[in-house]
Formats: structure tokens, sequence, C-alpha cells
């Protein structure tokens, strides 16, 4: 096993892009390929029709609510989804 930090290179063109909230150490992936991005999260949304319009709602399975929240929030400015 090896830890990690946020931004850190996991393979070539893998990035760790830490998502706290959910649970302790929550991470997505950043897949790079050129110009070309792909972010694997999971976790971050948990019922696309209420979530999605409302990233303010939180589940009982967020360990920190609000944080979860936030960082629904930020991944929000980095990709809207399409209503």
């Amino acid at each position: 096993m090896q830890t990690f930090k946020d931004g850190a290179e996991i393979a070539p063109g893998v990035t760790a892009v830490t998502a706290p909230g959910h649970t302790v150490g929550h991470t997505m992936m950043r897949v790079t390929s050129g110009n070309d991005q792909l972010l694997i999260w999971t976790d971050i949304v948990h019922s696309t029709a209420l979530q999605f319009p409302e990233p303010e709602r939180s589940i009982a399975y967020d360990l920190d609510p609000p944080q979860a929240i936030a960082t629904r929030k930020k991944l929000w400015t980095w990709y809207r989804p399409t209503e």
C-alpha cells in the first residue's frame, strides 16, 4: 500500500483530486491525455434528480455534510451538469 496526497500523480496522466466530506480520504481521479481530461468521481452525488439541481442536499452517509456540500459545489464550478 502506498499513500498519496492531493495533486499526486498516481500513474502517468492520472492525478489524485481530494473530495472531502463523504468519507475519510475520499478522492477523485483526473485522467489526462493531451488536451483531453476525464474526472472520475464516486459518491459525490447520490440522487441525480435531487443533488444535481440542489447540490446543498446531503445524505446520512456523508460523514461531514457541510464539507460534502462544499465539495459538490466546488465540483460544480468545474463542471455544471446539464439540467
